[in-house]
């Protein structure tokens, strides 16, 4: 069940049978990364028809009494008829409200420039557009950074010194109601739900590069020490644990498709054993990367109480044995009709992956420095402390 709050004002119920807090085509859209959307049309009878106003109010988004999204309201536009739709902007879309002064940060970790930015946002602005740091998976190999703020917006800030050299996934999450800002370096979430071809698969296209398609691998192991009898030096194989053959085949994609054969190295592996499981999983999954599915799903959560729901940035198995596809997908997208939440339509996978050009410094000076401007052990681990907490807490 959804229902919609302005403030402490209860304006929508989807299970409530009374119009007066009805919307008409209301639709939540989620994203990796991206503040979100809302966008509603009210009766002039709903209690929020006067009520609501732009850039002011909360907007709250809640799913079986639990928040999932706040925002607020950037548009309103009257019809003929008096009926009101309102757009909204999510939470995330707060941190442009501010700006961060001209500053040089020297010798700072990560994990306290992006708070010192939160600290800095949360200070001019009115209490409900502030938001709280949250739990954080993402690592610097450069323990100690310069950053440098030049008047962007905090938002502009934190994407431009952190997010474009160390990629990862931002996500606000709501901790009794309070707003807190994620960062993780992977999808931090494995739904329990599958979505399975024939069960609760309805529909779905794909983006997918299909020079990137294969059908059958070889999959090569470290490089042997002796020469064969050709005089080449090969390498461990699979045909020891493969009735003799060093191929590995994904029979649903090869039956539709053909033989695509493609070599894959695991240049550490020694053990034939190893190697086949390394390669199975491969072929499997991988060849997947850079498929992007759009696809309409029935979320048994909402036939059944006891399935959970699926989430942004949960990774969901998708399985279409027609398409030879089994394998994980992050939920990257999702656009989800209030009133038809069983049409909710799902974007999975990423086209590319995240830059992540950060490396360790060689410089014996830079090391030097680092060391002597380490913090002190104490916030060490009170910092390590909080930060693990959080990450407990969004996890349960």
């Amino acid at each position: 069940m959804y229902t919609v709050y302005y403030n402490s004002t209860l304006i929508y119920s989807s299970s409530s049978p009374m119009k007066e807090i009805r919307f008409v085509d209301p639709e939540l859209s989620l994203g990796d990364s991206v503040a979100g959307s809302f966008k509603f049309t009210m009766l002039p009878d709903n209690p929020g028809y006067n009520l609501v106003q732009r850039m002011i109010g909360l907007i709250t988004v809640k799913r079986d009494g639990s928040t999932i999204w706040t925002g607020r309201v950037i548009n309103q536009v009257d019809d003929f008829w008096k009926r009101r739709t309102c757009s909204c902007e999510g939470a995330l879309a707060f941190l442009n409200d501010s700006n961060q002064d001209m500053h040089t940060y020297d010798s700072m970790d990560m994990l306290n420039f992006l708070a010192k930015l939160l600290q800095i946002h949360n200070a001019k602005v009115p209490e409900n557009r502030r938001i709280q740091l949250g739990a954080v998976t993402v690592t610097d190999m450069n323990d100690s950074h310069t950053y440098q703020t030049t008047y962007g917006s905090t938002w502009q800030e934190l994407q431009k010194n952190i997010m474009d050299r160390l990629g990862g996934h931002i996500r606000i999450r709501y901790d009794n109601d309070i707003p807190k800002l994620d960062y993780y370096a992977d999808y931090p979430s494995t739904s329990s739900q599958e979505i399975n071809f024939g069960q609760n698969l309805l529909d779905f296209t794909r983006n997918w590069d299909l020079s990137n398609l294969v059908t059958v691998i070889l999959p090569r192991g470290k490089q042997l020490d002796e020469d064969n009898e050709y005089g080449q030096r090969d390498y461990v194989t699979v045909a020891s644990v493969n009735n003799g053959s060093k191929y590995i085949k994904n029979n649903d994609a090869f039956n539709r498709y053909g033989r695509i054969e493609k070599v894959v190295d695991f240049s550490d592996v020694t053990e034939p054993s190893q190697l086949l499981t390394l390669g199975q999983n491969y072929i499997a999954a991988q060849q997947f990367d850079d498929m992007v599915l759009d696809i309409s799903a029935v979320d048994l959560h909402y036939l059944t109480g006891s399935v959970v729901a699926f989430n942004l940035l949960d990774k969901v198995r998708c399985i279409s044995r027609p398409h030879g596809m089994n394998t994980w997908f992050p939920v990257t997208e999702m656009n989800i009709p209030l009133e038809h939440p069983e049409n909710t339509r799902y974007t999975m996978g990423v086209s590319q992956a995240s830059s992540m050009s950060s490396k360790a410094s060689t410089d014996s000076q830079n090391f030097i420095n680092r060391l002597q401007n380490l913090p002190s052990m104490t916030n060490l681990l009170e910092q390590a402390k909080a930060n693990a907490t959080e990450i407990i807490n969004s996890a349960t």
